[in-house]
């Protein structure tokens, strides 16, 4: 796997509740990962190790609870 270390990616995507979001494992050789595809593959988030995963878990617990508070005060 090449290092994208310091390689600055900017994307934007609009998930909605229709999004389509689809869970895949990956064996190369001895690499293996977790895909986290959205959108019928059109955004791919792939993830090496456990804690990077495990942060985007977190992260996302902390975005639906304030995403749903601001839904709940309007």
């Amino acid at each position: 796997m090449a290092s994208t270390e310091g390689m600055p990616v900017y994307t934007s995507a609009a998930v909605q509740a229709d999004t389509e979001i689809a869970l895949y494992t990956t064996h190369l050789h001895t690499c293996q990962a977790v895909t986290i595809a959205l959108g019928d593959e059109r955004l791919a988030l792939e993830f090496y190790d456990v804690e990077s995963l495990e942060r985007l878990r977190d992260i996302a617990a902390q975005g639906a609870d304030l995403l749903r508070a601001a839904i709940q005060a309007a």
